[in-house]
């Protein structure tokens, strides 16, 4: 049996070090199959990866704009993207619960 809050604490340190991070990346860090770890985020959290990822990938997007970076673009490269156009794709698809 699997600790599944033990993995999901994991994940979102995880994410709030490197929202970015891609699910295959993080399970290959963490040594942990990828399946278990979307297994563990929807019987605990009740959100996907990349859902729960969207929601990290906002907040580190807001606490850049809060820290003083004013463009897309300058939010986008600080948290891991190439393109302010990526990032303001990957933000319009965020579904809140």
């Amino acid at each position: 049996a699997y600790d599944y809050d033990r993995i999901v604490s994991l994940v979102a340190s995880a994410l709030a070090e490197q929202p970015t991070v891609k699910l295959n990346a993080l399970a290959e860090s963490l040594g942990i199959e990828r399946h278990t770890i979307c297994r563990a985020l929807a019987k605990r959290v009740g959100h996907s990866f990349r859902s729960l990822q969207s929601q990290h990938i906002a907040a580190a997007a807001a606490r850049r704009s809060d820290q003083g970076l004013t463009s897309t673009k300058e939010v986008a490269v600080a948290i891991g993207y190439s393109s302010g156009r990526a990032l303001s794709r990957r933000l319009g698809r965020i579904r809140t619960p």
